[in-house]
């Protein structure tokens, strides 16, 4: 019979253990700020620049309802409350008001970057 090994790195799921570097992280002693993010909020990025962003943030919001589909489908019963709360999410991305895909791509368009639809 082969007995699996530990490896060092299975250490890092353990409940409560937090990575030193990520530690550091959160305490804010290895954080720096984002170029863009210093320049979206200075007001200094230019058009081309949002409309660029436009362009890659819509590849992660637009199958962002599909996770949390993958996500609902998975989940045990019993949790009831946040099944609920991801049902509401799917809607609120997909049917309700104005879509984030939608506000994206009317973005990236005013930006000269049109985007599928």
């Amino acid at each position: 019979m082969i007995v699996p090994q530990e490896h060092p790195h299975d250490r890092r799921h353990e409940p409560g253990r937090i990575p030193h570097r990520a530690r550091k992280r959160h305490q804010g002693q290895e954080r720096q700020p984002s170029p863009f993010s210093v320049g979206w909020a200075s007001g200094k990025l230019s058009r081309e620049h949002l409309a660029r962003w436009a362009e890659n943030h819509y590849h992660y919001v637009g199958p962002f309802a599909d996770y949390l589909g993958y996500i609902y489908a998975r989940m045990p019963e019993g949790y009831t409350e946040a099944k609920d709360f991801l049902l509401a999410n799917m809607y609120e991305e997909e049917i309700g008001g104005d879509r984030h895909t939608d506000l994206l791509v009317r973005f990236g368009a005013d930006g000269g970057r049109p985007l599928p639809a």
